[in-house]
């Protein structure tokens, strides 16, 4: 059985799904992993969940899923089959893949500043350019862990924390 949302989802009827082997419209990546892992279920009659199931389409195109699955046991405890639910995370897993890729965009950006760039909130930097690391000589983890004022020394070190209030 497959439910319509599936079937709607990667454009295939229901006699194309039902009644055969998930594997030829599993991604092949995919259908090689989860052969095993199905193999291991079958086995051990336990069920699965993964987060990222990637599938092919009709129309040729990867869909991603969610997927949960429970064996179904005979009273005598011989395994029948599974129950799962999959839900469809294409455009979640999209929208994932946008955001990776404008913050590595807005990385680039910030990093090719020919000056300093910073950000901090009120305890320490939370965001710098490529030019702090080679100006200060300081690695990412020792700029985490520094605020503004470790940067003066002195009168200009107390005018600093008096002027952010510290």
């Amino acid at each position: 059985y497959s439910n319509n949302g599936v079937r709607k989802s990667l454009g295939y009827s229901t006699s194309e799904i039902v009644d055969s082997s998930a594997f030829p419209i599993m991604h092949p990546d995919d259908a090689k992993l989860w052969k095993g892992k199905l193999e291991d279920c079958v086995a051990g009659k336990i069920g699965w969940s993964n987060e990222d199931i990637r599938w092919m389409g009709k129309d040729g195109l990867v869909y991603h899923f969610e997927s949960t699955a429970a064996p179904i046991l005979e009273d005598a405890g011989e395994l029948v089959g599974f129950s799962g639910v999959d839900r469809d995370a294409t455009d979640r897993k999209r929208m994932e893949e946008e955001l990776i890729n404008e913050k590595s965009r807005s990385e680039e950006y910030i990093d090719s500043l020919p000056g300093l760039f910073y950000i901090f909130d009120d305890q320490s930097f939370v965001k710098w350019n490529r030019e702090w690391n080679r100006v200060t000589g300081y690695d990412d983890d020792e700029l985490a862990a520094k605020y503004g004022p470790d940067f003066f020394q002195g009168d200009d070190k107390a005018h600093i924390q008096e002027r952010m209030g510290k």
